[in-house]
């Protein structure tokens, strides 16, 4: 299963944690994990590429788990693209809820 964590406060998501591998198929054919590894990996190169430091991230190879953290709450910027990484993610999971576990927090 998938496991993506929220943490937001009331203007702002904090953080995002993907990790995990969705089971809905067999390694190398599974739609959901190819799904959610997309948007992931295409929002890490955007930020590789554009080199922003508004968002940072850090990788778990063991674990399998990507976390995204938003430095700069103040930046209307980098909180609009941070929102898009959550829709995108959170349309996945509304149609594969037995492959994903969504967790939201709140500070």
């Amino acid at each position: 299963m998938i496991i993506i964590s929220v943490n937001k406060n009331e203007k702002s998501i904090l953080k995002i944690s993907v990790s995990g591998h969705a089971g809905f198929n067999s390694y190398g054919n599974d739609i959901v994990c190819a799904g959610v590894s997309a948007v992931t990996f295409g929002f890490l190169e955007y930020l590789q590429i554009t080199e922003e430091k508004g968002i940072t991230y850090e990788t778990f190879e063991k674990e399998n788990k990507i976390v995204f953290f938003l430095k700069n709450q103040k930046n209307k910027f980098f909180d609009k693209i941070f929102n898009i990484l959550y829709i995108q993610l959170k349309l996945i999971y509304n149609n594969y809820k037995k492959n994903i576990k969504w967790i939201e927090t709140y500070e």
